[in-house]
């Protein structure tokens, strides 16, 4: 994910432009809903390990399909990449931690979940960190990066393979509580009115809704006060790789040191508060002195905190829940209700950017 993202962002901002990006965010929430329609319906017919294994395959094809396209150069190519990369990263992130729900208990989950999120931070680091490698120091095409990801999910399917063999022939209970999750198909509307009947998940749903539509808010800023300093295709794709690669190494020593101790001190209700208080702190900096300095560290602190102790609290919330539910309502929030929100987030930087004609500057007021 950490070698497209930047070449995701660099491509379409030097191919398009920043002015378009709220336009992308909204074709990437109508994309959203056929994804999740056509995930939801094979989620009722394969097991969890098996779907998994059916969605790599799926990516796999996908990228060697745009890299393929890539070579046209037409912009309605970079929306589709950029709107794919996006998806394709909520989906992967949420059946990773619906695995992981089902493989650990309440107990281990605590221990657990937080190394878990430590591992896939090392992983953004390294995978910012071979971005600019390769484009600066071997002269490799951003395109070309998509290549490089073919492998690397090849090497995916098997840890998938291989965790759910060990876990099964050791007894976790994952059959048992897969057969009890099996006994109601999951629909987009079971996964809606699941959530309408549970303040916990209505609760959560807001929360996602808000930071989402606030990330993307702080992504415009950031990617277009980021093109202003830096237009070269490759040059802008290494700094993207390394600003990835740097904020997930924050993200790391925020885990590593942090994460457990602010849990397990103020609880996981005081650590997600956390992410909101900083980024009002980070909009006030940008207000009053906006800049790349300015930007980057808001856009840090979101980074930073957003994938690690948000992220760790928000899957332990998802712990008292029975698998089933898990199964029925996951999924749906963490593709369908953080992409639309992110949909309406573009629709209201169109509104703001141009009809209200607000400076990037003005933007953070609004955060």
């Amino acid at each position: 994910y950490y070698l497209l993202k930047p070449a995701r962002d660099s491509l379409f901002l030097v191919k398009v432009s920043p002015e378009q990006l709220p336009v992308v965010f909204i074709i990437t929430a109508l994309i959203t809903a056929p994804v999740v329609l056509f995930y939801t319906k094979a989620s009722n017919k394969l097991r969890l390990n098996k779907l998994i294994l059916f969605t790599i395959g799926i990516i796999i094809l996908n990228l060697i399909i745009l890299r393929w396209l890539v070579q046209i150069n037409h912009p309605s190519i970079y929306y589709l990449f950029y709107a794919w990369v996006s998806i394709y990263g909520a989906l992967t992130t949420s059946q990773f931690w619906l695995l992981a729900n089902s493989v650990y208990d309440a107990s281990q989950a605590k221990r657990i979940f937080p190394l878990l999120g430590m591992a896939g931070i090392l992983g953004a680091f390294t995978g910012g960190e071979i971005t600019s490698l390769f484009v600066q120091s071997f002269g490799i095409s951003t395109e070309d990066l998509l290549l490089f990801c073919v492998g690397f999910l090849f090497f995916l399917s098997f840890l998938v393979s291989m965790i759910w063999s060990m876990k099964s022939k050791r007894g976790f209970g994952i059959q048992e509580s897969l057969r009890q999750s099996r006994k109601s198909s999951v629909t987009l509307k079971k996964s809606f009115t699941a959530i309408l009947g549970s303040r916990h998940l209505m609760l959560m749903a807001g929360m996602v809704a808000i930071t989402m539509m606030t990330a993307t808010f702080i992504d415009y800023q950031f990617k277009t006060i980021s093109f202003e300093y830096i237009s070269h295709e490759s040059d802008l794709t290494a700094f993207l790789g390394k600003f990835y690669g740097r904020l997930s190494l924050a993200s790391l020593i925020i885990q590593m040191f942090f994460a457990y101790r602010i849990i397990r001190f103020i609880g996981v209700g005081g650590a997600i508060m956390l992410l909101p208080g900083t980024l009002l702190a980070g909009s006030i900096i940008m207000f009053m002195a906006p800049g790349l300095i300015a930007i980057a560290f808001l856009r840090g602190a979101e980074g930073s905190l957003k994938y690690s102790l948000d992220k760790t609290g928000r899957e332990l919330l998802m712990l008292p829940l029975p698998l089933e539910v898990k199964k029925r309502t996951k999924m749906f929030m963490d593709i369908f209700v953080d992409r639309w929100f992110r949909g309406i987030a573009g629709g209201i930087l169109l509104f703001c950017t141009m009809v209200l004609e607000l400076s990037i500057r003005q933007l953070s007021f609004l955060l």
